[in-house]
């Protein structure tokens, strides 16, 4: 049987009055300030475009690492990429 938090709260515009025991994370401070970073860094250009080949060829090559049980890291020119744009102040609104 799931457990249920009653609250009354506002997310996306919906009125929400129960919360199950799975989702209560998605509700915490916590990730709802995540969240608010990862909007503000995508309203400020700040986003990786994967094709689905992209994501498929990472999937494939994170997966032999993990079978070789070495550790698997991002293409050096996407790291670079990250942290240009991690290194430059957002935009005022």
């Amino acid at each position: 049987m799931a457990k249920i938090r009653m609250t009354s709260s506002t997310t996306n515009g919906k009125t929400v009055d129960a919360i199950s025991h799975e989702d209560a994370w998605a509700h915490t401070p916590d990730h709802q300030e995540s969240v608010g970073r990862a909007l503000a860094d995508s309203a400020a250009g700040r986003v990786y475009r994967l094709s689905e080949d992209d994501l498929l060829r990472l999937m494939d090559e994170a997966e032999q690492a993990r079978r070789e049980e070495r550790e698997y890291r991002l293409p050096r020119e996407w790291l670079k990429a990250r942290d240009a744009a991690h290194s430059e102040p957002a935009p005022q609104r």
